[in-house]
């Protein structure tokens, strides 16, 4: 759980990687799992966050939760993935 390698995997494509197979192999469950599994710990990064969203995983989480809505480790981790990039990073202040 090394947040410095969750950066190098998305700076060497590994988001956009996950996201083309899970819109490539919707049907399969196994793969829907551990794309959902790979975006919640690649989502503990903030940065990661924003790349996730922008690069379509919101819709393939959702399309992976829609066709495997009976695979509780789909809903679990696609759960866990939307409820993750719905907050924000904390507001630094400066005084």
């Amino acid at each position: 759980d090394n947040d410095n390698n969750r950066m190098t995997i998305a700076a060497l494509g590994g988001i956009d990687a996950v996201i083309a197979a899970m819109q490539t192999r919707a049907s399969n469950a196994w793969l829907q799992d551990s794309g959902c599994r790979a975006l919640y710990s690649l989502s503990k990064n903030d940065n990661n966050k924003v790349t996730i969203a922008a690069k379509g995983g919101i819709v393939a989480v959702l399309a992976a939760m829609q066709t495997h809505a009976s695979d509780a480790s789909v809903q679990y981790f696609g759960g866990q993935v939307l409820e993750r990039l719905g907050h924000r990073p904390p507001m630094t202040t400066t005084k």
